[in-house]
């Protein structure tokens, strides 16, 4: 529960932080991108809650991922500190075709920009966010596992905020390995 509070708190700041910059955007379009993604975190920070009954294939990144391309296509000599965000989209878990249309993406934002900078920097720039993505995928990469484990476990008793028998006595099994309380059997 702890977690949560902090992740609302910082979704609500991420919030504010657009809020700023979209009151201080000049065209409209633009600042409506803004706002819309300011809107999409406060209401993200506001349904979020702990809870083991949350869709695990709810591709979330989805929306950000085309608020970023929006900004980025539609004004890139304004918002093109924006691009070195797509790595830290890469990292978290998601679906494989996620994944790719996220970087088809961050390769349309990356090409909207080769307007306003040279050969020579145009081509640097792309190896630094191709080589960031590459870091990113394989930090995703290395969270697939849990995430599986995450999806396939027991979860709670439908209908009640309760433990099924079996997930209960795997946890009580897992945190009494974790404490040294008992000897542990191979699950």
């Amino acid at each position: 529960m702890y977690k949560v509070r902090l992740m609302r708190l910082n979704l609500l700041a991420a919030a504010v932080l657009l809020m700023l910059l979209a009151l201080r955007t000049e065209p409209l379009s633009h600042a409506l991108l803004l706002w819309l993604a300011a809107a999409w975190l406060a209401v993200t920070a506001g349904l979020i809650e702990f809870s083991h009954r949350r869709p695990a294939t709810l591709p979330w990144q989805l929306l950000p991922s085309l608020l970023l391309t929006g900004m980025l296509v539609s004004a890139p000599e304004q918002h093109a500190l924006w691009l070195w965000v797509w790595p830290a989209l890469l990292m978290l878990p998601q679906p494989g075709w996620l994944l790719l249309f996220s970087m088809a993406l961050a390769g349309l934002s990356w090409w909207s920009l080769a307007a306003l900078l040279g050969f020579e920097q145009t081509l640097f720039s792309g190896l630094v966010l191709l080589t960031l993505m590459l870091v990113g995928l394989a930090r995703n990469r290395q969270l697939q596992p849990w995430e599986a484990t995450r999806r396939a476990r027991v979860r709670l008793a439908p209908g009640l905020p309760l433990w099924s028998a079996q997930q209960l006595a795997e946890d009580l099994n897992r945190e009494g390995c974790a404490a040294g309380a008992r000897k542990c059997t191979a699950s």
